[in-house]
């Protein structure tokens, strides 16, 4: 199929959508020089109109700003529930291993660091962005283009940038506060790895 060949170089109605000013359209794509319409307004050009610069019009917002955002209340609340669940199956492994005469203090500790570390990354990446406890509130994870998480950025966000947070108390304070004052409700390792957690609207 061949393509639409471009308008010749000339003044062309803003694509902005002001009628009262023109821009110049040099042929290949639109520049900064702009005038006040001279004359009637011809419909503008369709070729062009998917290459307006930066500079013509605002730049677009991701995809996930048009999703309703999860309160900071819901993702507390899931933190909770994750914590609890993986808590409680490691208080159980550790039970069941000295059941088994096979006792040993660290048993439960490794339990716990072993789901602490792969359960978030492998429910976000196999149940659609959502862990069990974000299910239950009725939240999940997406990227900034409202697409899922695969395996790779789940780790990266809730294993490396959260793990090391938690290593300093400050950061993961501030971290954890962090959406109640940022507008788009994000944490610090929202922003670091381009990750936003919204209202579930995949069902249950």
């Amino acid at each position: 199929m061949s393509q639409t060949p471009s308008p010749p170089a000339g003044w062309y109605p803003d694509p902005s959508g002001d009628a009262h000013r023109e821009r110049w359209w040099d042929g290949g794509s639109w520049t900064p020089r702009e005038r006040l319409a001279v004359a009637p307004a011809f419909a503008p050009p369709a070729a062009p109109a998917s290459q307006v610069s930066a500079a013509a019009s605002p730049r677009a917002g991701a995809a996930a700003d048009a999703l309703p955002k999860a309160t900071w209340i819901s993702r507390l609340s899931a933190s909770v529930i994750d914590t609890l669940l993986v808590l409680v199956a490691a208080i159980t492994v550790d039970l069941v291993v000295r059941d088994l005469g096979a006792g040993s203090v660290s048993a439960g500790t490794i339990a716990y660091l072993t789901l602490a570390l792969l359960y978030p990354p492998i429910a976000l990446a196999l149940n659609r962005g959502r862990t069990w406890g974000k299910q239950l509130v009725g939240i999940r994870v997406v990227r900034e283009d409202a697409g899922e998480l695969g395996f790779g950025m789940a780790f990266a966000r809730e294993s490396l940038v959260k793990g090391i947070f938690t290593l300093f108390t400050i950061a993961y304070l501030i971290d954890g506060l962090f959406p109640l004052w940022d507008g788009r409700r994000r944490a610090l390792h929202d922003m670091m790895l381009g990750t936003r957690v919204v209202l579930d609207d995949t069902g249950r």
